[in-house]
């Protein structure tokens, strides 16, 4: 008898070793702890050579997480300098960087592997009048950190960037009361973050030059508008002393109700709510009446607050080409989407279409407010982003090896394993729509999570990944039939022959058929195990739960047995 290798569990080793080379497993990084035996600089530099060197540190081994045990305090005349040269990644576990007496930090991640991540970190001040400077330069992220204030009236936390890679997400600025300098200074790329009960005076800003999105700036009081320069994206402006934003280009943005102008000089590309001001541009503008905004900060997740929009408010439903996510991490939707920092929608209301439409494969061209796409096609997946060493392939269902949401139906998936920079918009060729599953490939075992899409693009179904993973596009109707190859009608086709012991495996949710190209009598879920009793060129002949009928050879594996002409190797 002759018997066949089961290419399904070929496939899943194969792929468990990719992972396991390619993958960022914490397995192949090491923990460092910054403790009494080891001090930050100590911890970078071990990360950096991929050893201690006696220094009572934990020996680095590639990208490395530095654990803070404590608090970071900047003491003495000159700031606390931290040059880093490989990819690390400070789990602050809610730990301060303290700048006392005004001695401040500064973060070098210039070089060609230099890659830094603060996480869940806050950064502070101690003493009367201090005002604490973070530099930043190079690859550096702060993510979910609380730029604060503990010093009273005439001192603060200032952000100052050099370059355009420093990045702010999910951040907090509060309660800074500089005498005359930015918050925020800088090509900053600040996201999901918020800025409220900042004080200045003088020729101060809150943020000067920085590009905002998903964010909301509000409650701040100075003798100058809130934001100076930059670009915003889907921000809320709103109840700021000084007055709103001058200079720059605002798009699918709310201004309203600052003590000043609301808009000065500023470039309107999009939609836009600007309560009053000196602005022009855009597709369409809204003026006067409130845009139905909560005129109380509602805070949530890394405690960001923001203006929610009321379900109905008139500034929802009317802008095109939102943000992704809003502040809170909800999807914008579909256009038509909501203004400001906050969505109203709710996945899965909006119009989709209910069957993917196979399409040619488009010329990359640029996403809205997005960067160029600089990363090659991987088979049907076109990436946007702003980096071109993404690494990245295509996986399918047994590399997923989800059973459960591979039973949702599976169409595709795209494994990425490096960093993805600012972020990657992800799209597929062949579907128009579809829903999005996300794996994090920061744990194990990887934890699905449902992932927003992103407006379509060139008719694509997209969506936009933050950090390394797994996403998963799933049909959006889950019992939607898969794509069957259309018969050629002048193929010559040879009719059935009997089978004695022929076993076959699913390699998708399968149709079974009443006749080859017959009506659909069921729905087979994936890795069934069936036997065929016969075989015709394109269908073999079995039974599922007591149903007799036909199978197409594209969608199930042999594993075993005499199959007839056409087996397959």
């Amino acid at each position: 008898m002759k018997r066949i290798i089961d290419a399904g569990t070929i496939r899943r080793l194969a792929m468990a070793l990719a992972l396991l080379i390619l993958l960022p497993l914490p397995a192949l990084a090491a923990t460092i702890n910054v403790d009494g035996n080891c001090t930050l600089t100590q911890a970078i530099n071990s990360a950096d050579a991929d050893s201690a060197a006696g220094s009572g540190c934990e020996d680095g081994n590639g990208a490395d997480t530095i654990v803070l045990t404590r608090d970071i305090r900047s003491i003495g005349t000159n700031d606390t300098d931290y040059s880093v040269s490989s990819e690390i990644f400070i789990d602050g576990r809610g730990h301060a960087f303290v700048g006392v007496d005004s001695n401040g930090f500064e973060f070098d991640a210039t070089g060609t592997d230099g890659s830094l991540t603060i996480d869940n970190a806050r950064f502070t001040n101690s003493g009367a009048g201090s005002v604490v400077t973070i530099t930043a330069s190079g690859d550096v992220t702060f993510r979910k950190v609380d730029f604060y204030n503990s010093a009273g009236e005439g001192a603060g936390v200032h952000l100052e960037a050099t370059g355009d890679d420093v990045k702010v997400r999910e951040g907090v600025f509060r309660n800074n009361r500089l005498p005359s300098d930015n918050v925020v200074t800088g090509a900053v790329n600040i996201y999901r973050s918020s800025f409220y009960e900042n004080h200045g005076s003088g020729s101060g800003y809150v943020v000067n030059g920085a590009t905002i999105r998903s964010s909301t700036i509000g409650e701040n009081r100075g003798d100058s508008f809130a934001v100076s320069g930059g670009r915003l994206f889907n921000v809320t402006v709103s109840q700021n002393v000084g007055g709103g934003v001058t200079g720059g280009t605002i798009k699918n943005s709310i201004l309203y109700d600052n003590g000043g102008a609301d808009c000065e000089a500023s470039a309107l590309t999009g939609v836009n709510w600007i309560g009053n001001g000196n602005c022009t541009g855009g597709t369409r503008t809204f003026t006067g009446a409130s845009p139905d905004i909560d005129d109380d900060l509602r805070f949530g997740p890394s405690r960001s607050g923001l203006y929610p929009l009321e379900e109905d408010a008139d500034a929802a439903g009317v802008g095109v080409d939102c943000e992704f996510l809003d502040q809170w991490g909800q999807p914008f939707g579909p256009n038509p989407c909501d203004l400001g920092a906050h969505s109203t929608y709710q996945q899965g209301s909006g119009p989709r279409i209910s069957a993917p439409a196979a399409t040619a494969i488009p010329t990359p061209t640029l996403v809205p407010d997005q960067p160029t796409p600089a990363v090659e096609p991987v088979k049907g997946w076109v990436l946007f982003s702003d980096r071109a060493d993404i690494k990245s392939n295509e996986v399918d269902a047994s590399g997923v090896g989800v059973a459960h949401i591979v039973e949702m139906g599976f169409l595709t998936a795209l494994d990425i394993w490096s960093e993805v920079g600012w972020g990657v918009t992800a799209c597929h060729t062949d579907y128009s729509n579809g829903n999005f599953v996300f794996l994090d490939a920061a744990g194990m075992p990887r934890e699905a999570v449902t992932w927003p899409a992103a407006p379509h693009i060139e008719g694509m179904a997209c969506t936009y990944i933050e950090t390394p993973g797994t996403v998963v596009l799933l049909r959006a109707d889950p019992w939607q039939e898969p794509a069957t190859p259309t018969p050629d009608p002048n193929e010559l086709v040879f009719g059935p022959v009997a089978l004695e012991d022929c076993q076959l495996i699913t390699r998708d949710m399968v149709n079974l058929r009443a006749e080859e190209w017959g009506d659909v009598l069921n729905i087979i879920p994936y890795e069934t195990e069936l036997t065929a009793s016969e075989a015709s060129d394109e269908f073999f002949k079995v039974i599922f739960e007591e149903q007799e009928g036909w199978v197409h050879r594209d969608w199930v594996t042999i594993t075993g047995g005499e199959c007839g002409e056409g087996e397959g190797e």
